[in-house]
């Protein structure tokens, strides 16, 4: 029975590239399954409630995840990162860049910001921590990092999404002035639009120096060009090339005049449901698809009908339906972006959508999770300003193939 057991478990592992098949490991990857279903739930029970309800919901299930998580990652992270050590030691070494050995004699840590509590003590400090996707992190999540280094570097994207803080400024100012601190100077820190990327923007000021990472290998030439030109002043260097496969790729724009209603669009989500079957007929599988929107109750309504289709899970995986919020830092072959927002909808939230500053940042991020193959879904009449010219190099390029 026990050599079933760890069979078992082995064939579940190995995909997954653990160094080893412990039964605690496949406990902690069940707890961690059961966190995010759960959450998936809450978001369906509670939509359209009030968001401290959800956050307080929210709460308690990352609470329980934690711990199967900090497991997994101790599991998984010393095999990934001693392969990168050998990598990189046998390429310097082939270089003559470093004496054989050095690089395997290296002391390092994978962690997240939130777990790091529970990996180091307070007295051990590090040469230099590297934060990657900063443009994320609140700057109180890092603080623990941040308290144990001797130098810190800072990776992000300033044209990607800021983090979600549910504490409001006013709830710092407070603590701030309980433990005599000094609001004036440390205001850049406390505030909840703020990043730990836009604190060392801001740092820069100050001396230090920034480097840009230009090169580009995730998306198609056709859907990075766009960012390229709206977003990254033309600095990008696109490294990826057209892809070489019959499947579809590029861009391509699907008009839906639909009617907006609570943040969501009943006639874009069908015509989604219809994009994704003819997506899955054409080659892509579930686990290749993802759909983006900028409304949570979009999201929840594209969700249901895929799901009452049959379209939504799969041999494959299942599609990911998502926020950009959700969505940032993810990748799918094939992705769909709803924008819902139709020409009755209210000029504040047409605005915010379309066109405000903060606009820009969640449409890079939708746009640029799709690798191959990008399909925007929208009502000519709701676009404006960066919408209006997404919709416009979509027309105009469109995708070498034939509609979806």
């Amino acid at each position: 029975m026990q050599d079933g057991m760890k069979l078992e478990h082995y064939r579940f592992l190995e995909p997954l590239a653990f160094s080893d098949h412990r039964v605690d490991v496949c406990q902690s990857l069940h707890l961690i399954c059961n966190s995010y279903i759960r959450l998936r739930q809450i978001e369906t029970e509670l939509a359209g409630q009030s968001e401290g309800r959800f956050l307080d919901q929210w709460g308690k299930i990352e609470a329980k995840r934690m711990g199967p998580s900090r497991a997994l990652l101790s599991a998984s992270s010393s095999r990934t990162l001693s392969t990168y050590a050998r990598q990189w030691s046998e390429r310097l070494e082939a270089r003559g860049t470093l004496p054989a050995g050095y690089v395997a004699k290296m002391n390092t840590l994978a962690t997240t910001s939130l777990s790091v509590r529970g990996k180091v003590d307070l007295k051990t400090r590090f040469d230099v921590v590297i934060i990657d996707e900063a443009s994320q992190s609140t700057i109180q999540s890092v603080l623990p990092l941040l308290y144990r280094a001797k130098r810190c570097i800072v990776i992000g994207d300033e044209r990607q999404l800021q983090p979600i803080n549910a504490t409001e400024d006013v709830t710092y100012y407070s603590n701030m002035r309980r433990f005599n601190l000094c609001c004036d100077e440390m205001g850049s820190w406390v505030s909840k639009a703020s990043s730990i990327l836009s604190l060392a923007q801001h740092k820069l000021d100050d001396g230090g120096s920034y480097v840009m990472l230009r090169d580009h290998h995730r998306c198609h030439p056709k859907i990075i060009e766009f960012s390229n030109r709206e977003f990254y002043d033309r600095m990008l260097r696109i490294k990826t090339h057209p892809v070489n496969t019959d499947r579809r790729h590029g861009v391509q724009w699907c008009e839906v005049d639909g009617v907006f209603d609570d943040k969501s669009n009943q006639l874009e989500s069908e015509k989604i449901t219809n994009v994704v079957r003819r997506l899955l007929e054409c080659g892509f599988v579930h686990e290749e698809i993802g759909v983006v929107t900028p409304f949570r109750n979009q999201k929840h309504l594209i969700q249901n009908m895929l799901k009452q289709k049959g379209l939504l899970d799969g041999n494959n995986g299942t599609i990911q339906v998502d926020t950009a919020h959700g969505f940032q830092g993810g990748e799918r072959d094939a992705m769909v972006y709803s924008l819902v927002v139709t020409a009755d909808t209210n000029h504040g939230t047409r605005h915010w959508a379309n066109a405000a500053p903060g606009a820009a940042n969640l449409i890079n991020v939708a746009i640029t999770r799709a690798k191959q193959f990008l399909i925007v879904v929208g009502s000519s009449a709701g676009t404006s300003g960066y919408t209006q010219r997404l919709r416009e190099w979509c027309t105009r390029l469109e995708a070498e193939t034939t509609d979806v």
